[in-house]
C-alpha cells in the first residue's frame, strides 16, 4: 500500500471536538488521485471500521510495489493552538451569598470567622429582651454554589455562557491534606459514617479531647427551583453536649426518659428540659416559649444552671477553651485553625465531561481565628 498523509480542516476539528470521532469522520481525500489507497485490519482498532469510508480508487500507483511504503493508521495532528482556543469550554464554579450584609459572588473563597466577635455578640442578647427575632447560634456563610459552563470565543478573546447549572448539580467536598482532615475531625468530633459492611457508625471524638468542640460546620440541602441540592450551602453552628431531661436531680438523655415513662409514668416525678456543656447542668423550669430563628433564645433566656446563669454562659467558654486549647497560636493570644478543601461537581454528561478537562474555582478555605486581646469589628470577612 502507498504511503499518504491526511488532513483535517478547520470544519473538521470542530465537528470532532464537539462530537467526538466515532461517526464523525465519513471521507477523505488523497492528494494524488493516482495512488490506491485503503487501511490495514492491523493498524486501525476495530471500531473505526464502522465508520463508512468514501473516495476515489481510480488509476495506479507508480510506485512498483507497496513494500517500499512505510503502513500506518490514519495520524491525527493536533489542531493548532488558536484553533483549540477557539472551540475550548470550561465549568467556572462560584459560590454566592444573598446575604444583605455580605453580599458576594466568588469562584475561590476564603472565609475567616472570628469567634471573641461570635462570642461578644451572642452573650450581648443576655441584656436585651426576649424575641423571636434573636439569632446568632448558627453563621450561614453562603446560600447556594452555582456553575457556568462557559465556551472561549477566540475573536473577542471573551468567555461566553453557554449554560448555567443551579439545581441540577450533585456537591461534594474534599480535604485536602491530613492536616485538614485532622482539623475537620477537631471541629465537627461527633459524625456518622459507614463502615466496610455499609452500616452507619456513631463517631464522638469528644471522648478523646481534653477540650473538645461544641462547634458543628456542615454543607447543607437547600431546595432550589424544587429540587433538593444537597452540600450547596453551608453553616457553623454551637450546640450543648448532650440533650434531654433532669428528673429526681438525674439527667436522662433524650428519648431515655420517655421510655421509663411509658413503662411505669408514676416512676418519675418533677421532669425538666435539660441541657449539659461541660459537666454542668442547666434545667428550664419555666413554662415559656423561646422559640427564635435559629434556637438562641433557649440558651440565652430558658435554661440555667443551679445557680441561675444561662447556658450561653457555658456554651461560650466551651468555645474558648476549644480554640486556645485546640488552635495554633499564630501571636501572642491569637490562635487559629484552617481547614483547606476542594469542591467537586456533577451533572448531565456534558457537563461532567467539560469538569473533567477544565474547571475553574472551588478551592474554600475556612479559617477560625480567636483573638484574646481584642475584639475584631466583623464576625466573619471573606475574600
Amino acid at each position: 500500500m502507498a504511503n499518504f498523509d491526511t488532513y483535517i480542516t478547520e470544519e473538521g476539528w470542530r465537528t470532532l471536538l464537539n462530537n467526538g470521532l466515532l461517526n464523525s469522520i465519513t471521507s477523505f481525500k488523497a492528494g494524488d488521485d493516482t495512488i490506491i489507497y485503503g487501511i490495514e485490519e492491523s493498524s486501525v482498532k476495530p471500531n473505526f471500521f464502522t465508520i463508512p469510508l468514501t473516495g476515489s480508487r481510480e488509476g495506479m500507483t507508480k510506485i512498483p510495489t507497496c513494500s517500499f511504503s512505510e503502513r500506518k493508521p490514519i495520524p491525527v495532528t493536533p489542531p493548532p493552538s488558536d484553533e483549540v482556543k477557539n472551540l475550548d469550554s470550561r465549568v467556572k464554579l462560584s459560590f454566592v451569598s444573598d446575604s444583605c450584609s455580605i453580599p458576594f459572588e466568588k469562584n475561590n473563597l476564603t472565609v475567616r470567622v472570628n469567634i471573641e466577635k461570635w462570642i461578644e455578640d451572642l452573650l450581648a442578647l443576655k441584656s436585651t429582651d426576649y424575641t423571636r427575632n434573636a439569632s446568632g447560634l448558627k453563621i450561614n456563610i453562603w446560600d447556594y454554589i452555582l456553575a457556568y459552563l462557559e465556551e472561549y470565543n477566540v475573536g473577542t478573546k471573551e468567555w461566553i455562557l453557554s449554560d448555567l447549572y443551579k439545581s441540577s448539580l450533585d456537591i461534594s467536598y474534599k480535604l485536602l491534606s491530613p492536616q485538614d482532615i485532622k482539623n475537620y475531625g477537631l471541629i465537627n468530633p461527633k459524625y456518622m459514617e459507614l463502615n466496610s459492611s455499609g452500616s452507619k457508625v456513631f463517631v464522638n471524638g469528644q471522648n478523646s479531647n481534653r477540650f473538645p468542640s461544641n462547634m458543628f460546620l456542615s454543607f447543607n440541602t437547600k431546595q432550589i427551583e424544587g429540587f433538593n441540592v444537597f452540600g450547596t450551602s453551608n453553616t457553623l453552628a454551637l450546640y450543648p453536649d448532650r440533650y434531654g431531661y433532669v428528673s429526681d436531680n438525674i439527667f436522662y438523655n433524650a428519648g431515655d426518659l420517655e421510655d421509663k415513662y411509658k413503662r411505669d409514668p408514676k416512676s418519675c416525678g418533677y421532669i425538666y428540659p435539660a441541657v449539659i456543656i461541660n459537666d454542668v447542668t442547666y434545667e428550664l423550669k419555666q413554662n415559656r416559649d423561646y422559640q427564635t430563628q435559629d434556637g438562641v433564645g433557649y440558651l440565652i433566656w430558658g435554661y440555667k444552671d443551679k445557680d441561675g446563669n444561662p447556658a450561653i454562659n457555658g456554651l461560650t467558654d466551651k468555645l474558648k477553651l476549644f480554640m486556645k486549647y485546640n488552635g495554633e497560636e499564630v501571636s501572642t493570644g491569637i490562635y487559629k485553625i484552617v481547614i483547606n478543601l476542594m469542591t467537586t461537581t456533577k451533572s448531565d454528561k456534558r457537563f461532567n465531561t467539560v469538569y473533567q478537562n477544565k474547571k475553574v474555582g472551588g478551592e474554600l478555605t475556612y479559617e477560625l481565628y480567636y483573638n484574646e486581646n481584642t475584639v475584631s469589628t466583623d464576625l466573619y470577612t471573606i475574600s
